[in-house]
């Protein structure tokens, strides 16, 4: 969900080549980008597509298709909540890279979703110290769950 440039999608896709995915992004300026990019490195396992995740006819068309959502800092987590559940399958999991006040943010979530969430996890990120545009005490949150 919000692909942008095609991270961490194209290097999921490389790196991991049985695993099929979709790179979602309402941009089309950033959706051509990661064509050329899927098409330059013959990437099969992937398609780049314009849509609006929460719109009826992305969901309509991938309902119930996901065992794996991944987000790079789009939306707040009770959104991103509200954009996943009609996509993923009976269990699935949501990767999801935030910064900011996490502990508010995962508290309103959790009290609308708590029902789906098996498990969650929060990963402290560490970045090189000498990129101070990224201290910015960035997370990782593993989100396990169930329909």
């Amino acid at each position: 969900i919000g692909t942008g440039g095609g991270f961490p999608g194209i290097p999921l896709a490389i790196m991991r080549p049985l695993l099929r995915g979709i790179l979602a992004d309402s941009t089309a300026k950033k959706i051509d980008a990661v064509q050329g990019f899927i098409k330059q490195l013959r990437l099969s396992n992937v398609v780049a597509e314009n849509s609006r995740v929460e719109s009826a006819e992305f969901k309509e068309k991938h309902k119930g298709t996901f065992d794996l959502i991944v987000s790079r800092a789009t939306v707040p987590l009770i959104i991103l909540f509200r954009y996943s559940l009609p996509l993923i399958k009976e269990k699935a999991y949501i990767i999801t890279i935030k910064g900011g006040d996490l502990d508010s943010e995962f508290k309103t979530a959790e009290m609308k979703y708590k029902a789906y969430i098996k498990k969650s996890t929060v990963f402290e990120l560490a970045y090189k110290p000498n990129n101070i545009r990224n201290q910015k005490g960035k997370k990782l949150i593993l989100l396990e769950l169930t329909k």
